[in-house]
């Protein structure tokens, strides 16, 4: 991180003085590290992130999503106009359907999972990199750590 500083002083410019900066300098760089730290752990939990998810309940219009709430901080390899299209496309196919489990990878190696379960609809989208058994895995987890008041087809 790079910090700079400039004093002006209307008064000479004793050692005492000098000792005294010194030491508030050594504060300053110490704080410095420590957000800069912060910052890149903050990124690395940005990127860490691998899935997107969207919840809909259309008996009481409840909706949950980070995609929602992180405007323009979603992960590039995240195209939510696609992404959206997809979503779209695979409800329509299985909207007279009361309870199904769609798991599909799309042409650009992201993969899919969208569960309908009555009147509640649930779509993860993960990034590359995954195969099929991480993919269940990672869904297994999310529902358990976000999901584990409301009912999803398991």
């Amino acid at each position: 991180m790079n910090i700079s500083l400039c004093l002006f002083f209307q008064t000479d410019v004793t050692s005492k003085v000098i000792k005294k900066l010194e030491s508030t300098y050594a504060e300053l760089r110490s704080i410095a590290q420590q957000i800069q730290d912060f910052k890149n752990k903050s990124k690395a939990t940005q990127i860490d992130l691998q899935y997107r998810y969207i919840y809909f309940n259309s008996m009481n219009l409840a909706v949950k999503s980070p995609m929602l709430y992180k405007k323009g901080s979603v992960v590039s390899v995240f195209n939510q106009k696609e992404m959206m299209r997809l979503l779209i496309d695979v409800d329509k196919e299985h909207q007279h359907l009361d309870v199904c489990e769609v798991i599909m990878q799309t042409e650009v190696n992201m993969w899919l999972v969208y569960r309908k379960s009555g009147q509640r609809q649930f779509a993860v989208f993960f990034q590359k990199g995954l195969n099929f058994f991480d993919v269940c895995e990672e869904v297994r987890k999310l529902c358990e750590k976000e999901f584990s008041s409301v009912f999803i087809l398991d």
